[in-house]
């Protein structure tokens, strides 16, 4: 992924952002947005005010590019009711796989946590 070998891949806490982002680029179906987004991917931020005025018309990537600004920092705010009703199926499927990649530990526990749900 060009984006974590921009900001280091030693720098795990911004696999679900790059994750995010990365999904917005190739979404859009527009080479451009792929451009955009690296060019805001510095070794030691991203510049996610300047995402959003870029990208950020539509709604779906509106929502992803603020999740991906909360997952990357906690001080960029993030309202989840907002995010994920602005999303569809295929967008809300990469916000949880963000969210996955962020809480690890979860998806390692829940065969344990919920043995109800076990196949």
């Amino acid at each position: 992924m060009r984006l974590l070998e921009i900001v280091g891949s030693d720098k795990k806490e911004c696999s679900p952002s790059s994750y995010i982002l990365a999904s917005v680029g190739i979404m859009e179906e527009n080479e451009g947005a792929i451009a955009t987004i690296e060019r805001y991917f510095f070794p030691d931020r991203v510049d996610f005010e300047a995402l959003l005025k870029d990208l950020g018309s539509d709604a779906s990537s509106r929502a992803l590019i603020k999740l991906a600004a909360n997952l990357y920092d906690s001080a960029n705010y993030a309202n989840t009711n907002d995010v994920f009703t602005a999303l569809d199926d295929i967008y809300q499927a990469v916000a949880y796989q963000a969210l996955l990649l962020k809480f690890p530990s979860f998806s390692k526990t829940w065969d344990s946590r919920y043995p109800e749900f076990k196949e």
